[in-house]
């Protein structure tokens, strides 16, 4: 019952059982460490009659040990607040790391373009997630990421054969899939033409440099034959 999804509604009568035998003996145990404190209190008393002291000062270590145990409850039930007081926050999203460990956990290897469109489907699907408040597997599974990664579908065509039979969250995130893919492949074609700008610039601008270069030297042979 502890992979259920306990997000649907009634809850189903295995689930409401589960629960309740869950919580069932909390009080129970709270009550037996609570003793366990207060136990500092009767082996204090078991000392005493151990060693017969007199009444008043026996009374007054008596009383020194009961303040002794109730001060120990009251320590552990601050740092226990403080525990529920801390706020859990999440890190940021690594894709990188999450799509090596998702290709190792399933003994596969990716194209850099299939690469790159995973590492871009799992971005998404953490943001997905943390606007919904749910597990990112409850948006979308991972072996149906990794299909999408290697097809890279275009269309709503090509999305609905990509994964048989289609999961409704394919059904319910389509646009935003497609849309996540062709972003990415956007953006790498954007990259791959700034490279090859680049290239050709500089390119230009070496051949450019030698034409200067062969030009001076030949300036500079006429100018001798000229003096000769």
């Amino acid at each position: 019952m502890q992979l259920a999804d306990w997000r649907v509604r009634p809850l189903t009568e295995e689930m409401k059982t589960y629960g309740r035998s869950d919580t069932h003996y909390l009080p129970y145990i709270y009550q037996c460490m609570q003793n366990q404190i207060l136990a500092r209190d009767d082996q204090c008393v078991l000392l005493l009659l151990l060693l017969r002291l007199p009444v008043p000062l026996a009374l007054l270590i008596r009383l020194l040990c009961f303040m002794s145990g109730r001060a120990a409850v009251l320590g552990v039930l601050e740092r226990s607040r403080d525990i529920c007081l801390s706020l859990y926050t999440e890190g940021p999203f690594d894709e990188e790391k999450e799509a090596n460990q998702l290709l190792k956990r399933n003994n596969t290897a990716l194209a850099p373009l299939s690469f790159a469109v995973l590492k871009g489907l799992l971005s998404w699907r953490d943001s997905v997630a943390r606007k919904r408040d749910v597990s990112p597997h409850a948006v979308l599974a991972n072996a149906c990421i990794l299909l999408l990664a290697q097809r890279r579908p275009s269309n709503h065509v090509q999305l609905r054969h990509a994964i048989r039979p289609t999961p409704p969250a394919v059904h319910r995130y389509g646009v935003e899939i497609l849309n996540a893919i062709q972003q990415i492949l956007t953006r790498i074609n954007d990259q791959k033409s700034n490279s090859s700008s680049s290239s050709s610039s500089s390119s230009g601008s070496s051949s450019q440099s030698r034409w200067s270069t062969t030009w001076m030297i030949c300036c500079r042979l006429l100018q001798s034959f000229e003096k000769l």
